[in-house]
């Protein structure tokens, strides 16, 4: 641990990108409500409607895991053409596009579209994330910088979804996924 503020102090690229991943982790703070938030907008519940209930969530479940499954695929192939950095950007950028496509939702096809762009998002900074710690620094730091950017993110991604909790309490749903979005542009900010 006390090498992680060298890492830091001698790649100002390394630094900029671990500033970049650990806001885009606190885009974290509305995601345990997506699900939540689409069953409260579409009147459903799991005690008053049971079938409606798991319907939904294997249509929004679907289309999450389906749209992360996949554009692996696509995400690799630009990431092979334009570098992380480039999959970062793009992935955050859907991310955002998913989130603000959630607010508005009101039926289950506007919330399949959410979920599905959301999922997207996700399988793109998952790969970019993971992969772009190696295009820093020596060789023989990278076991240091994937520690420090792991801890990182962990640390962020625990921590963001209780600030999001404490959000949906006191403002409601909608205020921790303005903050999401909020993190995603600051986040692209960093990157830009």
């Amino acid at each position: 641990v006390k090498d992680f503020p060298a890492l830091m102090r001698d790649d100002k690229g390394f630094a900029w990108f671990m500033v970049a991943r650990t806001v885009v982790m606190g885009s974290r703070i509305g995601q345990p409500f997506l699900f939540l938030y689409a069953a409260y907008v579409l009147g459903i519940s799991a005690t008053s409607d049971p079938a409606g209930f798991g319907t939904t969530l294997a249509i929004l479940s679907f289309a999450y895991m389906g749209a992360d499954t996949v554009s692996n695929l696509v995400w690799g192939y630009l990431s092979d053409r334009q570098g992380f950095r480039s999959t970062f950007l793009y992935s955050t950028a859907i991310n955002i596009i998913g989130v603000a496509a959630m607010m508005v939702g009101n039926s289950i096809e506007t919330f399949a579209f959410a979920f599905f762009l959301i999922g997207v998002g996700q399988s793109g900074f998952m790969m970019s994330t993971s992969n772009i710690v190696l295009e820093y620094g020596h060789p023989h730091d990278v076991p240091m910088r994937m520690a420090l950017s792991n801890t990182a993110e962990g640390a962020m991604g625990s921590l963001a979804p209780l600030l999001g909790a404490g959000l949906v309490v006191w403002l409601g749903y909608e205020a921790s996924f303005y903050a999401t979005i909020v993190t995603m542009i600051a986040a692209l900010l960093v990157l830009v």
